[in-house]
């Protein structure tokens, strides 16, 4: 009888599924944990070498230039039809939020579709809140990777919490988080505590900054997409929000405008003009 329910429960616990199994201990079968040295790798070995296989083509645009590529994920984390990745593929750093679609992992994004002509919906972009900055991001606060994941791309909350659960397990974290949490407590009591706090009124030269940190990233994504115009639209912008003092990207304008003007005699392609402003970005010639 004893053998009789041994072998029952053990049929059990092999019929549940995968995911109901993994909420209860983060190394049951089928899925791998490896933290260590600062990195952090999670989830489904299948799944995980599918991230892996699709990392470098998402860190460069699918651009096979010199500096760039392979990527390389030091904290890569797979919970069911999400992932998360950060860490660099050569030149650019790695952030991305990913979602499976199909049986394919591809980056998450929530509400901006490239337009009718294949250039970026950069006033969607500008407002979309689905990324993840550069550096290391806390779990919590207003900055943190929860509020990220739950208010700005929507994932289900049950899915978010099993995200932050393995991230909260290495050291340097807990006491980010730890550091994270006071910055909420201090917002909630006094809404100009602190730089982060959502309510915060910002000083004209945070506004500039803001307004300059959004320009760049814009201009980073309209070059990578090869829509030089619009690339040279937002360096002037750039140059135009910079501190005073600052002329860190003024040099941008006068190549933009130089590969604007070979793009416009059709002396160049288009991919041609996006290796050429990745060596100018490297180089600075």
């Amino acid at each position: 009888m004893r053998i009789l329910l041994a072998s029952l429960a053990l049929l059990m616990v092999a019929a549940l599924p995968l995911a109901a199994r993994a909420t209860s201990s983060p190394v049951a079968h089928g899925y791998i944990r490896k933290v260590g040295s600062g990195t952090i790798t999670y989830g489904q070995p299948e799944q995980i070498a599918d991230i892996r296989s699709v990392l470098t083509h998402i860190c460069t645009g699918g651009k096979h230039l010199a500096g760039l590529g392979p990527a390389v994920a030091d904290e890569l984390i797979q919970v069911e039809n999400y992932a998360i990745a950060e860490g660099s593929c050569g030149n650019p750093e790695l952030h991305v939020i990913l979602h499976r679609t199909n049986w394919h992992w591809s980056r998450l994004q929530m509400t901006c579709p490239v337009k009718a002509d294949g250039t970026p919906n950069y006033n969607c972009l500008m407002a979309d809140n689905c990324s993840i900055g550069g550096g290391v991001t806390a779990d919590y606060g207003p900055d943190g990777l929860y509020h990220t994941l739950v208010a700005g791309c929507r994932i289900p909350k049950s899915i978010v919490n099993r995200i932050i659960a393995v991230r909260s397990s290495l050291p340097y974290m807990k006491a980010m988080d730890k550091r994270a949490l006071a910055v909420d407590r201090d917002c909630a009591r006094n809404s100009q505590s602190h730089f982060s706090c959502p309510n915060r009124k910002m000083t004209a030269s945070e506004r500039r900054g803001s307004a300059n940190a959004r320009y760049i990233l814009m201009m980073t994504i309209a070059t990578n997409a090869g829509d030089f115009k619009n690339a040279l639209r937002f360096a002037k912008d750039v140059v135009s929000t910079e501190a005073p003092g600052m002329h860190s990207w003024d040099s941008q304008v006068p190549e933009l405008q130089r590969i604007n003007a070979l793009l416009a005699e059709r002396k160049i392609t288009r991919s041609q003009a996006i290796a050429m402003f990745k060596h100018f970005e490297q180089t600075g010639h």
